[in-house]
């Protein structure tokens, strides 16, 4: 009986320890991840970075590539393939703050997919990086995207 007292008495303490070395994830952007860019000016983001445009506050975070289905370099292929990245945007004016979820997909034939209008602006996708391989994986961390953000 005591044996098992004390093999339950550390596997709490275990647990409590092991709980308390993990510190929750967060996706929100640190001050780190935040740079300031012009409209009209490409700008690169990585995954969970924030561009703002100043001054009026547009706000625009890389949140994930949904799809990444380019040919790779090192091969040819029938169909170019398509990469769609998701954005999220906020807008602010004297009454509101509008925010937008937009994906924007890069394939060669349909530019029109790539640019997206909202609340008086564009958003246009420029390229993905890196470009895909046969021989490599790309983590999400790697992806870094040119965009340009315009006053309409």
């Amino acid at each position: 009986m005591k044996s098992k007292v004390v093999n339950l008495f550390f596997t709490l303490v275990t647990l409590i320890f092991v709980a308390g070395c993990f510190q929750p994830f967060s996706s929100e952007p640190t001050p780190n991840n935040i740079i300031k860019a012009d409209f009209n000016s490409p700008v690169q983001l990585n995954i969970h970075q924030m561009a703002i445009m100043e001054p009026q506050g547009v706000k625009v975070e890389f949140l994930e590539i949904t799809e990444d289905s380019r040919c790779p370099l090192d091969v040819s292929c029938i169909q170019e393939g398509q990469v769609t990245a998701t954005f999220d945007i906020e807008t602010s004016n004297q009454e509101q703050a509008n925010h937008y979820s937009i994906s924007l997909t890069q394939r060669a034939s349909q530019t029109d997919l790539a640019i997206e209008k909202f609340d008086g602006y564009s958003i246009q996708l420029i390229d993905v990086e890196p470009k895909p391989t046969t021989n490599q994986t790309i983590v999400a961390s790697d992806y870094l995207v040119t965009l340009v953000v315009s006053q309409l």
